[in-house]
């Protein structure tokens, strides 16, 4: 093999062993309820209920709420059937390194080959695809694809694939309807009458489905737009101060190699046609995320594959800088990096989750328990670590004390106690005052183990808060 071939090769078996890396750590990760229910047990539920064929917009009994009545994001119906056709639905927590690979070979082979290499520890090396990853799953993560799509396509001038790009990018998510409106006035601007008249109606007309439309055929839907501007509107002063009290090196290190391009050619970037096209593109999206102040989780890594693309393009860093880069960014990622790698090898060092032999036998078990009464009509709650894979057997299950939980009455409850999984927003502390207090009620325990606690009988929501409130 010349070396030639060497070079093309390693990048590639590279790629295939950091894949390999972090499926292994996601698979242990969500069979040992390392992952909490939020956002994964939701998007979890919503592919198995699509993957059944009976419903467009199921019910989700996690988030208590439509499908599409919450988030509009469509692409989940493609993806569902694709698990469906490789049978491999109960996979969907692999889902973001899934459209993670595509976005990388699809980088990779739009610019040089030659640089594979160090576009790959570049785009590994970044923070926001740690977040990401390693907060499966959501569509916004996905959205990193049709976002790179979008920008190669704005830099070739391709019309046809802009709008291409622009469509699939809709939907992946209701948000990305305010860059594609934006970007529109771009080819207003530049006299392109087709492209602009293409993206503004098709925004428009999208926008007008989702925050109207929706609601004529599905009934209520979650306004997040008024969540976000409601408290500028009312008490800007207050509004701003707040988001200044936020405000820390988030943005510094998810984006600083990046922001060194933006200083390092300011001058250059004013006379590039493109310029002003990427502003309306990215601008709203990074809006959104300042005044909220969201930066973390699913939130940033889909501008990454497209700003490494913008960089590499136009102004490919010397090899001395791109390996300061890559360093600096890896020491800001370490954190997310030492998670990983405790989910691989299976230590609990800070993680929400044990990974013993006997917490694996006690969740076979629950789970063999949990199937035998899924389909009795009984209220059944859990706390949010094996949500995810309890929603797999339990097309009913609730998501217990989440922010959004209105239901009042129990019939089945499963605890995780003893550091069984990430059960948040409750504590372990919440969990042992909650044990100790069910042991006092007359319910019968259906199970009891080291790691979990599972209780029936009519049990009421309002006392379990009260009598949480109610402990030092």
């Amino acid at each position: 093999m010349n070396v030639n071939m060497k070079m093309r090769f390693l990048p590639i078996f590279f790629f295939l062993l950091f894949i390999f890396f972090l499926s292994i750590g996601l698979n242990n990760g969500f069979h040992f309820n390392c992952f909490n229910s939020n956002d994964l047990g939701i998007y979890g539920q919503a592919i198995t209920k699509i993957s059944k064929l009976q419903e467009f917009n199921p019910y989700l009994t996690i988030r208590e709420v439509k499908l599409f009545n919450d988030h509009f994001d469509p692409i989940l119906w493609p993806v569902t059937l694709l698990l469906n056709m490789t049978r491999s639905t109960s996979y969907f927590y692999l889902l973001d390194l899934f459209f993670f690979s595509i976005t990388f070979f699809f980088l990779v082979f739009s610019l040089a080959k030659k640089n594979a290499f160090f576009i790959l520890f570049f785009l590994i090396s970044q923070k926001a695809i740690w977040y990401a990853l390693l907060f499966p799953i959501h569509p916004t993560t996905w959205a990193m694809l049709p976002m790179l799509l979008l920008t190669i396509s704005i830099t070739k001038e391709n019309q046809f694939s802009i709008f291409l790009s622009s469509l699939f990018l809709l939907s992946f998510r209701e948000e990305f309807i305010f860059p594609i409106f934006a970007l529109s006035f771009f080819y207003l601007l530049t006299k392109k009458l087709k492209l602009f008249s293409a993206l503004f109606f098709t925004s428009l007309l999208w926008g007008f489905f989702v925050f109207k439309g929706r609601s004529f055929l599905w009934g209520e839907t979650i306004s997040y737009g008024s969540q976000l501007l409601t408290p500028f509107l009312h008490s800007p002063l207050s509004a701003i101060k707040d988001l200044l009290q936020k405000t820390n090196m988030a943005i510094f290190q998810l984006f600083f190699p990046f922001l060194f391009f933006l200083l390092k050619n300011s001058k250059d970037l004013f006379r590039s046609s493109h310029t002003l096209a990427f502003l309306f593109l990215f601008a709203p999206l990074l809006l959104i995320r300042f005044l909220s102040w969201q930066w973390g989780f699913h939130y940033s890594a889909l501008f990454i594959p497209s700003f490494i693309y913008l960089l590499c393009k136009y102004d490919p860093p010397k090899r001395n800088f791109l390996l300061f880069f890559i360093t600096t960014s890896f020491l800001f990622s370490l954190s997310q990096i030492k998670k990983a790698s405790f989910l691989f090898s299976k230590e609990e060092k800070a993680l929400s989750c044990s990974f013993s032999k006997i917490k694996e036998k006690e969740t076979e078990e629950v789970l063999s328990l949990i199937k035998k009464r899924a389909n009795n009509n009984e209220e059944i709650f859990a706390t949010g670590g094996i949500v995810p894979q309890l929603q797999l057997i339990a097309p009913q299950l609730n998501h217990l004390l989440a922010p959004h939980s209105t239901k009042e009455e129990i019939d089945i409850l499963i605890l995780e106690i003893n550091k069984s999984g990430d059960t948040w927003p409750m504590s372990y502390l919440d969990l042992k005052k909650t044990k100790e207090w069910l042991e006092t009620l007359h319910l019968t325990t259906l199970y009891e183990g080291n790691y979990y606690f599972i209780v029936e009988g009519k049990l009421k929501m309002r006392d379990l808060r009260e009598h949480l409130s109610s402990q030092p």
